[in-house]
C-alpha cells in the first residue's frame, strides 16, 4: 500500500510521514463544522488525530447526489471516500473534504483545500 499525503492548507508544507527521515510536525485536520483533529506524528496512511481522512470525505459528502454512483456501491467508507476525493478532482466545486493545517487556531472556512502532495510525504 502507498502513502497518501498533503500539502498544509495554511503554509503549503509537505506533510511528511515518520516514514519519510524528514521527520514529522504537528497537523491539525479541520473540519467543516469545527471538529479538529490534532496529529503530531503522522503515519502516512490519512489518520490525522484517530479520524481517517477518507471517512471524513466519505461523512461530508453521502447525502450529495453527485455521489450516488459511489455511495449505492458495496465498498468500505474509506474506499467511497478516496472514490469521492478522485471525483472531486474532475469536479472540485461539489466535494466538500478537511483541511489540513499547522496554526491550529485556523478555522476550515479561513482556509483553501489542502493539495495533494506529489511526494506523498515520502519520495523526496
Amino acid at each position: 500500500m502507498g502513502f497518501f499525503s498533503w500539502k498544509t492548507s495554511d503554509t503549503n508544507r509537505s506533510i511528511s510521514n515518520v516514514h519519510s527521515g524528514r521527520g514529522t510536525f504537528k497537523v491539525t485536520m479541520l473540519m467543516p463544522y469545527g471538529e479538529k483533529y490534532v496529529e503530531s506524528n503522522y503515519e502516512g496512511y490519512g489518520i490525522f488525530g484517530g479520524m481517517d481522512f477518507y471517512d471524513a470525505v466519505y461523512e461530508l459528502n453521502k447525502d450529495n447526489p453527485i455521489f450516488e454512483h459511489i455511495t449505492s456501491q458495496q465498498w468500505e467508507n474509506r474506499f467511497k471516500g478516496i472514490m469521492m476525493l478522485s471525483d472531486k478532482e474532475k469536479n472540485r466545486r461539489f466535494a466538500i473534504s478537511p483541511r489540513l493545517v499547522e496554526d491550529d487556531s485556523l478555522e476550515w472556512i479561513d482556509v483553501d483545500d489542502s493539495p495533494i502532495c506529489e511526494s506523498q510525504g515520502y519520495f523526496y
